[in-house]
């Protein structure tokens, strides 16, 4: 384990970054502290497994205990490395709002003097994020939040629907269909091209195509476990086609005994409907956070 800054050790409380073997008590704490944890919980077993690279981990932590764990920047193995640092996105949870404050404030963590997303963190943490951003430079229209229902289908929840007549299914081709994903996400951003292609390479994905092999609608498996980006084609909607789309990944992900998660925006009550009656939970409300200090601010908002 690595110390990030052992002069701003308190009260025998470090901030260090972990790997190795000090990675399984870390999974352990974050299937510990679910739904809060899930971004992270689910992220590193992809890490742990070998699916997802270049992902780093910060724990504030006593000798014996674990306070609060953070993601860190990736390292030079990731095939993402500009879209997670330009601008900073990272996930962190602490089931505490003293050591919450205490990770995102101690030195060398989080640059508030640049722009940061914040990822599926629980209300209270992300009213958390909100107050140090304030302090931190942020005025309005900053910090913008997306506040998001998170919903869950196990094993045997979802009915498989059958691929229409005339349509054909197959996952989708890192090389050759990212275009589609990005002509058409709404919060995609600078460097979104490479997290689509390495999403595509590394998780379980489905497209709809027709004879002309045209994609007609698709949604993608992404780096932590939930499923995402859905999109069906204006000219192929109100044909049922999102249900299918929809159940042909979740089996995907029941096929190799994990769950089907979800991150539903608010007001997207359509989505949240369909999801629910396709055999979705909800299990959590969790917030997105987006940081611009005042004198940072171009104009972009990183799809928020």
């Amino acid at each position: 384990m690595n110390s990030m800054d052992t002069t701003c050790t308190t009260d025998s409380i470090n901030l260090v970054q972990t790997s190795g073997e000090d990675l399984l008590p870390l999974q352990v704490w974050l299937t510990n502290h679910l739904p809060y944890s899930w971004k992270m919980s689910c992220m590193l077993r992809e890490c742990l497994e070998g699916r997802w690279i270049g992902q780093t981990w910060w724990v504030l932590r006593t000798k014996d205990t674990i306070l609060a764990v953070g993601e860190g920047l990736p390292d030079e193995t990731s095939e993402i490395i500009d879209y997670m640092t330009k601008p900073r996105s990272t996930c962190f949870y602490s089931p505490d709002p003293v050591h919450a404050e205490m990770l995102l404030t101690w030195p060398g963590f989080i640059d508030w003097s640049q722009p940061c997303i914040f990822e599926m963190l629980s209300i209270d943490n992300a009213n958390i994020v909100d107050k140090i951003c304030r302090i931190n430079g942020s005025i309005d229209p900053f910090p913008r939040k997306l506040h998001c229902t998170f919903v869950v289908a196990d094993p045997g929840d979802v009915e498989l629907r059958p691929v229409p007549a005339g349509l054909h299914l197959r996952s989708l081709d890192p090389v050759n269909d990212p275009y589609i994903v990005m002509s058409t996400w709404k919060h995609s951003r600078k460097y979104a091209d490479d997290f689509v292609r390495a999403l595509v390479k590394c998780f379980p994905s489905v497209g709809l195509f027709d004879k002309d092999d045209n994609c007609v609608g698709y949604e993608l498996g992404l780096q932590d476990e939930t499923v995402g980006l859905l999109y069906v084609m204006p000219e192929a909607r109100g044909q049922g086609l999102a249900k299918v789309i929809i159940s042909q990944l979740a089996h995907k992900y029941f096929e190799i005994g994990l769950p089907t998660s979800a991150v539903v925006i608010s007001g997207n009550e359509a989505s949240l409907k369909l999801h629910q009656n396709l055999g979705f939970k909800v299990v959590c409300e969790l917030e997105f956070v987006l940081h611009v200090p005042h004198d940072k601010f171009n104009g972009e908002f990183y799809g928020f």
